[in-house]
């Protein structure tokens, strides 16, 4: 028995594109003269791209938008600044509250930042209502802002070995 790689098996080879007449099986048949000036006549076809095609040339438009949700979003915002405001206070020693109250703030300051980033690209693409734009910013960068103070205020309370509830006695 042979090395099939050396001397392969003419029943499985491909066959060469270009028969015994030299012509191509794959090329595009040649058409006469009267032909093509028929063709050049008529219209461009649908799968041609246009010349003033633009970069996306699908847009989508929504008929039904979603109301603004941007009265939640900035009660959720500000209810993680206010455990943010609870932490720095444990800190300094003004009211000592533990790092309990600024970690349960975590909870409301990060899905304000998610929620609030998703409805401005909702907005951006139509499926929202643009009149709470501003306040939806808004609640963003109060969310961004709160979740970063809430973690940090954690982390520096742990750091000074307060423990997560209040010492009362």
């Amino acid at each position: 028995m042979s090395n099939p790689l050396l001397n392969p098996d003419p029943r499985f080879q491909k066959p060469p594109p270009i028969d015994a007449a030299g012509q191509n099986h794959f090329a595009d048949q040649e058409t006469d003269e009267a032909e093509q000036s028929t063709d050049a006549s008529a219209a461009p076809s649908a799968f041609e791209p246009s010349s003033a095609s633009s970069e996306r040339p699908f847009e989508p438009r929504y008929v039904a938008t979603a109301q603004s949700r941007e009265t939640f979003l900035l009660i959720l915002a500000f209810v993680g600044l206010a455990g943010a405001a609870c932490g720095a206070t444990s800190i300094t020693g003004i009211l000592v509250t533990g790092w309990l109250l600024p970690l349960v703030a975590v909870f409301a300051a990060g899905p304000a930042w998610v929620l609030a980033f998703k409805d401005l690209g909702e907005m951006h693409l139509g499926g929202r209502n643009d009149s709470g734009r501003s306040p939806t910013m808004l609640a963003l960068w109060l969310g961004v802002g709160g979740m970063l103070a809430c973690i940090a205020s954690v982390v520096w309370m742990i750091i000074l070995e307060m423990g997560p509830l209040p010492d009362i006695l």
